[in-house]
């Protein structure tokens, strides 16, 4: 996270100093995509740079869910009750839903679900 973080200083840095949001993004991404295509290959270096420029785009809504992403990337997921490392997947599974409903919930804000038409209705109505 904080290297995500210092490219997000480096692409604010770098806009400052232009003047122009698109020259500092290209400037971002022709600066980091060669240090991925030195560690990882031409493959991961289009990816990343491809990453670059939605991050560039969305901002650190995009830099969250990559991270969110990556994270659940390490996870050793499984849904076989039987191996050793279920409780594990189970509760990484449930943290993301959990924070998926969360974010629902809170989205909604005084509104309510759906309308008031179904079972998602948050209210005392």
């Amino acid at each position: 996270m904080i290297v995500d973080l210092a490219v997000v200083f480096f692409l604010f840095l770098v806009c400052t100093l232009t003047k122009r949001r698109w020259i500092a993004e290209i400037a971002v991404i022709l600066f980091f995509a060669p240090v991925k295509f030195f560690d990882d290959g031409l493959v991961f270096a289009f990816i990343w740079a491809a990453c670059l420029a939605l991050l560039c785009r969305a901002g650190l809504l995009a830099l969250v869910a990559f991270e969110a992403a990556r994270w659940i990337e390490w996870l050793p997921l499984t849904y076989h009750p039987s191996h050793w490392y279920f409780p594990q997947a189970m509760v990484g599974v449930v943290f993301c839903v959990v924070l998926a409903l969360y974010g629902f919930y809170v989205s909604l804000g005084d509104k309510l679900a759906l309308g008031g038409r179904g079972v998602l209705s948050f209210s005392d109505e």
